[in-house]
C-alpha cells in the first residue's frame, strides 16, 4: 500500500486494471447505444433544393419556418408550402424524390 498526499490508496495491479477495463468497455456500450437511440430519430428527408418561398410547418405545431438552406431536414407529420413561385425538392434516404410545384402544400 501506497500512501497518496490526499489519502490512502491501493497500488494499482492486474485485477484494477482489469476492473477499469470493464467499466471503460460498459461506459462505451453505453455510448453506442445512445447513438443508436439519437440515429433512430434521424430525418425522415430532406429538402435538397428550392427556389422561391418554401416553409416548413414542423410537425404538432402552427408556425411556418421559411426554408433558407439547402438539405433542410424533415421529419414525419412535417408540413412543406410553397408560394406563388416556390418549388422544393424534397429527398429521400433511398434516392427517390418528389418536387413540390408553386402554391403547393405536401405533408411528409
Amino acid at each position: 500500500m501506497k500512501v497518496a498526499a490526499l489519502g490512502v490508496s491501493q497500488a494499482e495491479g492486474p485485477i484494477d486494471k482489469e476492473i477499469k477495463m470493464k467499466r471503460i468497455a460498459g461506459f462505451c456500450v453505453m455510448v453506442t447505444l445512445i447513438g443508436v437511440s439519437t440515429c433512430s430519430a434521424a430525418a425522415l428527408a430532406k429538402i435538397a433544393t428550392f427556389r422561391g418561398q418554401v416553409s416548413v410547418t414542423a410537425s404538432g405545431t402552427d408556425q411556418a419556418k421559411a426554408v433558407t438552406m439547402k438539405n433542410y431536414p424533415l421529419n414525419a407529420g412535417d408540413k412543406i408550402t410553397t408560394g406563388k413561385k416556390g418549388i422544393a425538392r424534397v429527398v429521400y434516404p433511398d434516392g427517390s424524390y418528389f418536387d413540390v410545384r408553386k402554391s403547393s402544400d405536401l405533408v411528409i
